[in-house]
């Protein structure tokens, strides 16, 4: 079936900004996305025009039309001639044949039928978008969008009938998937009901296309916008009428039926999508264009850091050139605050040196602790609350003589309950892990030893749900580590009650990880006794000491943990739509996923 679309040749010669080797670059990416559909050289153009020539841009927009297309059914599902013919009798949606003398395209909505029983906005939006879409493809690329509104025909009746869910959604449609440029909406022949639509609308749109909305009682004022020859006979104009407008969109629709035949196989297939968890957010995918831009940037890290250089020694799958492209990738994401190259060294190693899995881990982790405040800001060792936890608990890195897995042991140092604060526990745990990991550098696994001993019910009384949610989801899908191991010591009826109240926030295959000892002799035959401290029968100091130089470690790392409080993401300079509390972690107390809506 051939379709006389737009001959990609034309695009290149027409538009001054399009380079074939932006163009090569971007359909190199798009065919390491496994989970997108297979497409054309024109649609990447479309896509790159849309989004000014801008790679990292043009790579979101593609993952937001795709998944917007996904979520809205009623707009993008069963899209078939047959399926809205109907529609031609009750609603003109079409282009005009003339563009504005500065080569705007100009689109015309009206009501043909102002019977509420015909009255089916889904599916006008569907047709709607069936005619734009066709009109890219045939015509090519286009500049300003120009959109006319009749309202002549609207009543309260319309208006009790719209459908705002479709309206938002098509809205966020047109803003984030196909970066639609529109330069002016036209609202004609308005009255005291076009009032009362846009304080509706208003909320569901953003303030940029707000702005561009011109009201005009009567038709005359538009043509101090849109020149009075290039409109129907109708208004006044000298081309096509409204009839002969009905009949070409009818006739173009009709003769391309089967081009939506091709398009309903262009699906997400989520089950291909290369990223650690299925809620991973889009746009962060793929390398971008080369850039001779050194990456400089002063970040107050830790003493004692082990050397990057040794790092790749350490991990021969590591790759100087991923990290380059991680560091370029980085440098576009706007949003995301200074990374040393130690900690994107550390994110590709627990990625398993796979770049966009290090991408979508960076992204879940700066944005998870930006929406958990609670948990992760004011990381302040003099702050008297953190004093006191770091003081009640015994966080330390068991001393080992070899390169291998680091072994992290906890426990209480104090079990007075007055002394637990669960969130702030979480905050210290946090830190301590941070500092380790970055102190340790690449390490081939991480095995947690968690000695439950001094535990009782009081403790468990303060464990907070929402919490346990938030540091659930942040420890599975967002922090670097290659758990190998989770060993829980000197188990009691206490700490199986409070495994009981976790368990359904943790993932399968980290269950699969923990292994109880009521008695400490079991735990000997996953790790190596000289390693444990000298109370568990090993040759390490006493944890007791251990904590002290623990808590002395800390302490010298001040400036560490200040510029942790500086580090998380600004969500006005996300390309998109800005990530809340509630795209993260739920509203209310429920787990949602990252998403698009």
């Amino acid at each position: 079936m051939g379709f006389k679309f737009a001959v990609v040749d034309n695009e290149y010669k027409k538009l001054d900004l399009l380079k074939k080797e932006d163009v090569n670059r971007l359909e190199q990416w798009y065919n390491k996305q496994q989970h997108l559909p297979k497409i054309n050289e024109l649609k990447l153009i479309f896509f790159l025009q849309s989004c000014d020539y801008n790679l990292e841009q043009t790579k979101v927009c593609i993952e937001n039309y795709y998944q917007i297309r996904a979520k809205c059914p009623e707009i993008f599902a069963n899209r078939s001639y047959d399926a809205i013919k109907h529609c031609l009798d009750h609603v003109l949606i079409a282009m005009l044949p003339k563009r504005t003398p500065d080569d705007c395209t100009v689109s015309l909505f009206k009501l043909l039928d102002t019977n509420l029983e015909v009255f089916q906005f889904a599916n006008w939006v569907k047709m709607g978008d069936m005619i734009l879409t066709l009109n890219l493809m045939l015509n090519g690329t286009q500049n300003d969008q120009i959109l006319i509104l009749d309202m002549e025909g609207t009543h309260l009746g319309h208006l009790l009938r719209l459908n705002l869910m479709v309206v938002q959604k098509y809205g966020a449609y047109l803003q984030e998937g196909v970066r639609a440029k529109i330069r002016a909406i036209h609202i004609i022949n308005t009255s005291s009901l076009t009032e009362k639509l846009i304080t509706i609308i208003k909320p569901l749109i953003t303030a940029g296309l707000l702005e561009v909305v011109q009201v005009h009682p009567k038709v005359d004022s538009l043509y101090d916008y849109v020149p009075k020859d290039i409109l129907p006979k109708e208004y006044g104009g000298n081309d096509v009428s409204i009839k002969e407008l009905k009949e070409g969109v009818e006739k173009t629709l009709r003769e391309n039926a089967d081009y939506f035949k091709l398009e309903a196989k262009e699906i997400v297939d989520e089950s291909k999508r290369i990223s650690l968890t299925e809620n991973a957010l889009f746009g962060f995918d793929g390398s971008f264009k080369q850039l001779n831009i050194d990456f400089e940037f002063i970040i107050k890290m830790p003493a004692n850091l082990p050397d990057v250089e040794e790092q790749f020694k350490r991990d021969p799958e590591l790759k100087k050139d991923d990290l380059r492209i991680l560091k370029e990738w980085l440098q576009k994401q706007a949003h995301l605050p200074k990374i040393h190259d130690l900690k994107l060294i550390i994110f590709l190693h627990c990625a398993y040196n796979n770049i966009e899995k290090a991408k979508v881990l960076i992204e879940n982790f700066y944005t998870a602790r930006t929406h958990a405040p609670e948990l992760f800001l004011n990381r302040n060792l003099n702050d008297k609350a953190l004093d006191k936890q770091a003081d009640s608990l015994c966080m330390a890195i068991l001393p080992t003589k070899t390169y291998g897995d680091t072994h992290l042991f906890f426990r209480f140092a104090d079990p007075n309950p007055d002394l637990f604060n669960y969130n702030i526990a979480i905050k210290g745990f946090d830190m301590a892990i941070n500092l380790f990991q970055l102190q340790e550098g690449v390490v081939p696994n991480q095995v947690l030893i968690l000695d439950s001993e001094g535990l009782n019910l009081s403790h468990v009384m303060k464990v907070s749900l929402t919490s346990t949610k938030k540091l659930a989801y942040y420890l599975q899908d967002c922090f670097p580590h290659r758990v190998k191991g989770i060993h829980i010591i000197n188990v009691s009826a206490v700490t199986e009650k409070l495994f009981m109240f976790v368990k359904p926030f943790i993932k399968k295959e980290y269950v699969d990880l923990i292994h109880f000892h009521p008695k400490i002799e079991t735990l000997y035959n996953h790790i190596d006794k000289d390693l444990m401290p000298s109370e568990y029968g090993g040759k390490n100091p006493s944890w007791k000491e251990l904590q002290v130089t623990f808590k002395k470690r800390m302490f010298e790392c001040q400036e560490f943990f200040d510029q942790e409080n500086t580090e998380f993401t600004d969500e006005t300079k996300r390309v998109g739509k800005p990530k809340t509390m509630a795209d993260i972690y739920g509203v209310e107390g429920t787990f949602k996923k990252l998403d698009i809506d």
